[in-house]
């Protein structure tokens, strides 16, 4: 398993009709609002790179209104009780 977490910019007043439109990809985990720099954090997970690699080139390179994607892979995940 792969996971990623990816940072967007998209267009002003456009955020929740990209969410929308991420709701629909079942590898999309996560979604948040956030301040700052970007406007939405998500955690994205697939069986390998390679399928997260079309995954953006099929599907979320291609949502109108996105400006910028910053990814980072996760090599390690906590989580508290």
């Amino acid at each position: 398993m792969v996971q990623i977490m990816s940072f967007m910019k998209v267009e002003l007043g456009k955020a929740l009709q990209v969410v929308e439109e991420l709701k629909k990809i079942p590898q999309v985990k996560e979604m948040s609002y956030i301040t700052g720099e970007y406007d939405l954090a998500m955690r994205i997970q697939g069986e390998s790179s390679e399928e997260l690699h079309q995954l953006f080139i099929k599907q979320i390179d291609k949502i109108e209104a996105v400006l910028e994607i910053n990814s980072h892979l996760l090599v390690k995940h906590w989580t508290s009780k």
